[in-house]
């Protein structure tokens, strides 16, 4: 029984310190990509030429929501082969796109002033 049973009554609270801590940093993650979202989506539309907005929000949302079923059928193939070799490779690839951003300079174009600001101040 779980009175009777000390080492029963510890795996249960850790087990419920774990749900716990998993829960919130998973509110934390959805709060921040809904925040990170919000700052590309607006930063793309302020950049992009009025007339092409739709075009250019359109190919956005492909490569937001429209590729993800494909993701999850790659996912799920590669996950049944091997598990740790869909995690590691997650892994990897999100380790060289970061490298990859930091080395191109690109980041360095998130703080550059939107074409309509700079037109704006020079008249």
């Amino acid at each position: 029984m779980l009175r009777d049973d000390p080492d029963a009554r510890l795996e249960l609270r850790q087990a419920m310190l774990f749900e716990q801590m998993r829960d919130a940093a998973l509110a934390a993650v959805g709060v921040a990509i809904g925040y990170a979202n919000i700052i590309a989506i607006s930063w793309i539309q302020r950049r992009v030429d009025h007339a092409m907005i739709g075009r250019v929000m359109s190919l956005v949302m492909l490569m937001g929501v429209g590729i993800t079923p494909l993701s999850l059928a790659l996912s799920g193939l590669i996950v049944d082969l091997n598990a740790t070799v869909l995690f590691v490779g997650a892994g990897l690839l999100v380790l060289a796109t970061a490298i990859a951003v930091a080395a191109s300079g690109w980041v360095a174009m998130f703080d550059a002033p939107a074409p309509s600001d700079t037109a704006a101040r020079a008249a």
